[in-house]
């Protein structure tokens, strides 16, 4: 799960920001001089997660500017599990708000529970997790990677007051109703390092390189593979790199297995569902529990309501065979209290 860096709205010489605009920042600036000593003495005195949550609903109105008796639902259900505030406007739910306690770590965990909510909802792009100073945005847009969109953390000094204010102005209403969000984050995928690596390396890019280099050493033989070399060895990120062959690597293999086993997968998958399903009704598996190979070693996933999510990816791993590389329940296993549970042991009665 990456993270984007947003450069807010910014506005070319001669262009004037819109009123609604104007307005939204002025209230979430006055509204910040107001929360900021109200969190920072909470957070001495140690409030608990309820506690914050309130702090949050009243942030959500008196800075993002939306209603409190229209637009925020708090516990708002869905499939058996309640999420902490729903936000709508003109009754078109946004996104979803998990709130943790103030002061609170936010984990990974944390974030598969908010999103795991709001994947159950289709039309459902953008999740936020909280614990009041620290804010995450994160597109869950369905069909896509969970990724991070930003994080406004109020009390780092280093962390710059403009930049806190465009990224809280995006989570405004005036901002959602006017689906600046998601205009901000299709403005910013153009230039995401990943983007722009599977572009060069891509045929055409490379075919493209190779003319103006062509071009520019007319004596010269250029060939595409060895720029890819190049650009593999000295001018891509190693990291961008590995997560673009990884991912070039899953979707070739993917569409293989796909075409060659197709209804044997159905009925494999429908098996591990109904029977991942079963250990969290039964509340032997929670919600955002970490699922261990046999060993105890590697996170391979966590629970994701009727499903295990793989780590590191974003899939929903329905059968154990993807999961663990083994057919065999034994080859994943959770901890409780220091002690290693096999997935066999856990179906046990």
């Amino acid at each position: 799960m990456g993270t984007k860096q947003s450069g807010g709205n910014n506005f070319g010489q001669g262009e004037t920001m819109p009123q609604y605009e104007q307005k939204a920042k002025e209230r979430i600036r006055k509204g910040l001089q107001r929360y900021i000593p109200i969190l920072r003495d909470a957070a001495q005195r140690g409030i608990n997660e309820e506690d914050t949550s309130t702090i949050v609903q009243a942030m959500l109105v008196d800075l993002l500017g939306y209603e409190r008796f229209r637009e925020i639902s708090a516990q708002y259900k869905v499939k058996g599990h309640y999420v902490d505030w729903a936000v709508h406007v003109d009754a078109d739910l946004k996104f979803f708000v998990e709130v943790k306690a103030l002061g609170a770590k936010l984990h990974e965990k944390d974030l598969f529970q908010v999103t795991g909510y709001a994947r159950q909802k289709p039309t459902l792009d953008w999740a936020i997790l909280t614990t009041g100073d620290v804010w995450q945005c994160h597109r869950v847009a369905a069909g896509s990677e969970t990724e991070q969109f930003f994080e406004v953390r109020l009390f780092d000094p280093e962390q710059p007051s403009s930049q806190q204010l465009e990224w809280l102005y995006l989570l405004s209403r005036e901002a959602v109703s006017r689906n600046l969000m998601q205009r901000q984050w299709e403005q910013e995928e153009c230039y995401r390092p990943m983007r722009l690596a599977s572009v060069l390396l891509s045929a055409d890019g490379l075919n493209a390189i190779r003319r103006i280099v062509k071009r520019q050493n007319p004596r010269r033989r250029v060939e595409a593979t060895d720029l890819r070399d190049a650009l593999v060895r000295g001018v891509i990120r190693g990291d961008v790199y590995a997560t673009v062959a990884k991912l070039a690597s899953e979707s070739s293999a993917g569409q293989r297995k796909d075409s060659a086993s197709a209804p044997k997968q159905t009925q494999a998958a429908s098996r591990t569902r109904n029977m991942f399903a079963t250990l969290i009704n039964e509340r032997k598996l929670l919600l955002g529990e970490e699922i261990y190979d046999a060993e105890g070693q590697t996170i391979i996933g966590r629970v994701r309501d009727a499903f295990i999510e793989r780590a590191g990816d974003g899939q929903t791993a329905v059968n154990m065979r993807q999961l663990t590389g083994s057919s065999s329940f034994a080859a994943a296993a959770v901890k409780r209290e220091g002690a290693l549970i096999r997935f066999d042991r856990l179906r046990r009665p």
